[in-house]
Order: C-alpha cells, then sequence, then structure tokens
C-alpha cells in the first residue's frame, strides 16, 4: 500500500490557531479532486443565468418568462432526474463494492427503464406548462 508523506508544514501566529495541522496540503488534494467537477457544475448552471441577462436586455415581460420557465424546467425536469440518477449511482457503488456484481447490469437496466418513464413524464409537465401557469395566475403573456 502506497503511503502518503504530509509536508511538515507548522503554522504559527495568529491563523496557525485555526488551520490544524495538515489542513493545506488536504485542501490542495481536495481542489485538485473537486476543482474540475465545480467549474462543470458553475458552467451548466451559468447556461440559465445568461440567458436571463440576455432575456433582461429586452424587456422586464421576457425577464419573466425566461425566470419562470427556468424554475419550472428546473423543478419538474431536472431536479428530479438528478434525484434519480444520484440515488442509481448511490446503488452501483453499492452493488460494485459487494460480491454480487453480477447485478451491475440488471440494475442499469432498471434505472435506465425508470429514468426514461420519469423523462416522458416530465416532459409531459413541461409540454402542459401553460396551462398549469395560468392555473396559477400568472399573466397570459408570461404564461405563453
Amino acid at each position: 500500500m502506497e503511503q502518503t508523506k504530509i509536508p511538515q508544514i507548522v503554522h504559527f501566529g495568529f491563523l496557525g490557531k485555526f488551520f490544524p495541522f495538515g489542513f493545506w496540503y488536504e485542501f490542495k488534494q481536495l481542489t485538485r479532486l473537486a476543482g474540475p467537477l465545480a467549474v462543470t457544475s458553475l458552467i451548466t448552471y451559468m447556461s440559465g443565468l445568461i440567458s436571463a441577462i440576455f432575456c433582461g436586455q429586452l424587456s422586464k415581460s421576457a425577464l419573466a418568462t425566461v425566470g419562470l420557465a427556468l424554475a419550472y424546467f428546473n423543478i419538474t425536469g431536472l431536479m428530479i432526474i438528478f434525484g434519480l440518477l444520484t440515488a442509481a449511482e448511490t446503488l452501483f457503488t453499492q452493488t460494485f463494492g459487494s460480491e454480487r456484481r453480477y447485478l451491475m447490469g440488471t440494475q442499469l437496466q432498471r434505472a435506465l427503464v425508470i429514468s426514461t418513464f420519469c423523462t416522458v413524464l416530465c416532459a409531459s409537465a413541461n409540454f402542459l406548462a401553460e396551462p398549469v401557469f395560468l392555473l396559477l395566475k400568472q399573466n397570459p403573456l408570461t404564461a405563453k
């Protein structure tokens, strides 16, 4: 097994009280691992923000429409699918770590069927967004 050597850096002074031994080493390691993931997530969520900024230049009505549409799509689509896939990822890692690795294919097929079914339901909810917005007493121009 490979031994990891932590540099013997001791911080004295005011900030030394707040950062325990090995903090900066672990911080660098975590940043190296999580940095690309954080950048990817940031870029993914920036697309909605950039769309809202561009539509905000057009009119208040366009900005309201885009904001409402993005919120509705995130709630009825992305969050449901992300939740299902996160649960599937947990099951995959548990199965891979167990002695019954042969069940990975079965779990993958089930996850694909369930996520496809839920994607169809979420797409249906997004196609029916206008009646939902009108039912919630939104402005008809914004609801279109």
